[in-house]
């Protein structure tokens, strides 16, 4: 490990975590890099580096936040397929792999090659009107159609494989990847699924029928979806890009051709859900563990 990038979040924990971060990686003869903003915030000057600089040299990058952090931090790496260390300052960190008291010793096991890198799915969305691409971009956890500023319920048809499924009556869908499961989704009722598995995930929001029930569907599997009368409601990818939409336009979603390289320890998903979400077994409650 020659060179790591830092990518905290703007709150001042974060930064005050990052200045030792950095005192303790130079002292080991470890480069470090941030993003301007950043290092500028954090008075880190000297740790300035261009994007194209970050994603060309550095080994790993370090997420310093909660899963939003992590979340700019994807989007940042791109397809530079630089591994991510996610260090939890947030509430949840469902996506984040150790907690900041534990930031020590979570670079020692990386530079003594003690981890495994873990590669995510992405979703590929893209945007058509008129039978011409208006948007695209990627997405780690989520393609959400949402109502937005329109207060009437939506109704979505559904299509996979150009084959028509059902149509939503509800406030919005959420399109996930095994790994967005644990997000919105997971609020709305949908299932918990390994990130291991290969799966889309369909997620109604608030419907109007008891028979919306959430679905899963294959990754090799492409969905689209069309509100074919109302105007104005909203497309994000990962809560982050916010695009209007009008009607007939067609919401194109399929796993993208690239996936997100994560560093990862020994812990299991089942044993980060359990920790997450608070579930403890009777023998654990009589244990005392």
């Amino acid at each position: 490990m020659k060179a790591v990038t830092l990518f905290p979040s703007h709150v001042r924990k974060a930064l005050d975590e990052a200045l030792l971060i950095v005192k303790v990686l130079r002292e080991k003869g470890i480069r470090v890099f941030l993003p301007e903003t950043a290092a500028s915030i954090a008075g880190l000057e000297d740790c300035i580096a261009s994007s194209d600089v970050i994603r060309s040299e550095s080994d790993i990058l370090i997420s310093m936040g909660g899963d939003g952090t992590l979340l700019r931090a994807a989007r940042f790496v791109g397809r530079s397929e630089i591994p991510i260390l996610g260090i939890n300052l947030g509430r949840l960190g469902f996506l984040t792999e150790t907690q900041v008291s534990s930031w020590g010793d979570a670079i020692d096991r990386v530079q003594q090659g003690q981890y495994q890198i873990v590669e995510r799915m992405l979703l590929s969305c893209e945007v058509r009107r008129d039978n011409q691409v208006i948007l695209g971009g990627d997405a780690l956890n989520d393609v959400v159609i949402h109502r937005g500023a329109v207060s009437r319920l939506l109704d979505l048809e559904i299509f996979i494989d150009e084959g028509y499924v059902g149509t939503y009556s509800a406030d919005g869908l959420i399109i996930s990847t095994p790994t967005g499961s644990t997000a919105y989704s997971l609020s709305c009722g949908g299932p918990i699924v390994n990130p291991e598995v290969s799966c889309l995930l369909l997620t109604a929001i608030c419907p109007h029928t008891l028979s919306a029930r959430p679905l899963i569907i294959s990754d090799r599997e492409k969905v689209m979806v069309k509100e074919r009368v109302i105007d104005g409601i909203s497309l994000t990818l990962d809560g982050h890009l916010n695009f209007v939409l009008l009607k007939n336009d067609e919401v194109r979603v399929e796993k993208a051709s690239y996936g997100m390289k994560f560093v990862h320890f020994e812990k299991t998903f089942y044993r980060t859900v359990q920790e997450k979400l608070k579930w403890v077994s009777h023998h654990s409650e009589e244990s005392g563990k």
